[in-house]
């Protein structure tokens, strides 16, 4: 709102000749809280004033299922399953309008118009409790056998096949394990590796992706979480592997701008530096990044300010250009996260479809299929990794529909992971008819991976 805006004026003058019973107010907090805003809003004395922007509306998780299997995970594997940040609470008031006068919006609030203007919350979400959450049965598959989930806990054998890796070389975090499309029980695909002090890797950025990072640290870390990563790996240009890589950067972005400004002894130009990050992915990928960030413009209403285009903050890399890293290429991986080695390698799926294979100082070494048909040439790429994250879309009932779709079975998945001698390994990518979980019976010969 502009005060010296003639149009506005005179659009003013038409709606306070008007009786107005309601107002909706869009704009995020800083705006609608600004003087000149409070003047314009002081006009409509008999008006009831509806604040639907950014920080002026209940934070609250919405996805209450996903809320409730999480905890319930946890409640059964609190190693394996940390609880998530579902912080419910209402915004803070407004600084000059009456409370009175004031209704601050949520999911599902209804507004309406007759026979009597008012607010209707019937349908609104109650406060959300995560110790109830705990009370309720377990929504996944009971079985009378041995369970194949334990609690963590490793025999000194295995902890003697991992000779000097430790603990803090590498955290992998799920943030979505289904594929083609989210469900209310599974994200999109995407994994974040933590390797603490040396920053981390997004492999694959389904959409959603920042959502799961929040919900894992919550507001007080995430931006430092977000400021640590160092390179994002698109595995190929399906949808549900690439699509989250858009709101990632802007909140990249976002982020940095904040931690920016709060650091006031650091040198800016050198800081930009820093800041840079790497995504690897098919060529076609670059163009797409480049023409966002050339007309995105970045908001962001809790820095109150523009914050510009973000084409600054990406570096690119094809995946053929990753099969044998240049030095500058090799030297950036070793520099920021301490990655001794690294390469693509070619898979059986879609057009220019790679997984991915890297090795850190420690000998600490992850291979990633990506999305991929059996594929001997993945097999023969590289052997003994400490860790093998193999797709497993369908279980061995739909092997036709797998090999049609150029996905693999559960089968197939741990085949793959016994010929190369992984150490471990760890099966993602999940068809969303399994909502819950695969039938593990057909499982049990390939326990020891």
């Amino acid at each position: 709102y502009d005060n010296n805006d003639n149009n506005m004026n005179q659009w003013c003058q038409i709606i306070k000749e008007n009786k107005i019973d309601v107002i909706f107010h869009l704009g995020p907090r800083h705006v609608v809280t600004s003087p000149p805003y409070v003047s314009f809003c002081s006009q409509f004395i008999k008006s009831k004033h509806v604040f639907l922007g950014q920080n002026m509306c209940r934070s609250q998780p919405i996805f209450r299922f996903s809320c409730t299997q999480t905890e319930n995970l946890h409640q059964q594997f609190p190693k394996f399953y940390p609880r998530i940040y579902t912080e419910d609470k209402q915004p803070q008031q407004h600084p000059s309008l009456p409370t009175d006068d004031v209704i601050y919006g949520e999911h599902y609030l209804k507004y309406l118009l007759i026979p009597t203007l008012s607010p209707n919350r019937s349908s609104c979400l109650p406060i959300y409790d995560s110790s109830s959450s705990s009370k309720k049965p377990s929504p996944f598959r009971q079985s009378n056998e041995e369970n194949l989930i334990d609690d963590g806990k490793m025999s000194e054998e295995d902890i003697a096949k991992y000779g000097d890796i430790k603990a803090d070389d590498l955290e992998i975090i799920f943030l979505g394990t289904g594929c083609s499309a989210s469900s209310k029980s599974r994200n999109e695909t995407a994994i974040y590796l933590n390797m603490y002090e040396n920053g981390g890797i997004v492999l694959d950025a389904g959409a959603g992706t920042y959502g799961q990072l929040f919900r894992k640290y919550g507001p007080d870390k995430i931006d430092l979480v977000m400021e640590g990563i160092k390179m994002v790996w698109i595995s190929h240009m399906h949808a549900d592997h690439m699509q989250g890589i858009f709101r990632f950067l802007h909140r990249r972005h976002v982020a940095l701008s904040k931690l920016r400004n709060k650091s006031t002894h650091k040198n800016k130009n050198n800081n930009m530096e820093e800041e840079r990050i790497l995504i690897v992915g098919p060529f076609t990928l670059q163009f797409i990044l480049q023409e966002y960030a050339a007309s995105c413009i970045c908001m962001d209403a809790e820095c109150e300010e523009e914050l510009g285009h973000p084409e600054f903050i990406f570096d690119f890399v094809t995946h053929e250009e990753f099969q044998s890293p240049p030095p500058p290429l090799s030297e950036f991986l070793y520099k920021k996260m301490k990655i001794t080695k690294a390469k693509s390698i070619q898979v059986k799926h879609a057009f220019m479809s790679h997984g991915i294979a890297m090795v850190n100082e420690r000998g600490c070494s992850l291979v990633f299929s990506g999305d991929t048909a059996y594929c001997p040439h993945l097999i023969q790429s590289f052997s003994h990794p400490t860790v093998l994250i193999h797709e497993a879309s369908f279980d061995d009932e739909h092997e036709q529909k797998a090999a049609k779709k150029a996905h693999s079975t559960t089968s197939q998945a741990l085949s793959t992971a016994s010929s190369m001698k992984a150490k471990s390994v760890i099966l993602t990518h999940f068809s969303q008819r399994y909502p819950k979980m695969m039938a593990l019976d057909n499982l049990r010969a390939h326990k020891g991976n």
